[in-house]
C-alpha cells in the first residue's frame, strides 16, 4: 500500500493506521463448537481466554466442513 503497488488490501486486527482509511467490509461471528455437556457450553458467550487450555483444531476454510463437528 505505502509503496503504491496496491490500491486496496484486506487486513485483520488493525484499528488505526496512519495514512490509511480502514473501512469495515464484513463482520464474521466467531463461534466455538463444544460438546453439549462441556461446562462452557451452558454460557451465552465465552471469552477466548477461557478456551486457551482446550485442545483446539483450526481448520483451513476449504476444510471447514461439518465432518469436523
Amino acid at each position: 500500500m505505502r509503496a503504491g503497488q496496491l490500491d486496496a488490501t484486506f487486513v485483520r486486527g488493525a484499528t488505526a493506521v496512519t495514512g490509511l482509511e480502514l473501512i469495515p467490509v464484513w463482520r464474521d461471528q466467531l463461534v466455538a463448537a463444544l460438546p453439549a455437556r462441556h461446562e462452557l457450553a451452558a454460557q451465552d458467550e465465552v471469552a477466548v481466554e477461557r478456551l486457551r487450555e482446550l485442545p483446539l483444531k483450526i481448520a483451513r476454510r476449504r476444510d471447514n466442513r461439518r465432518s469436523w463437528i
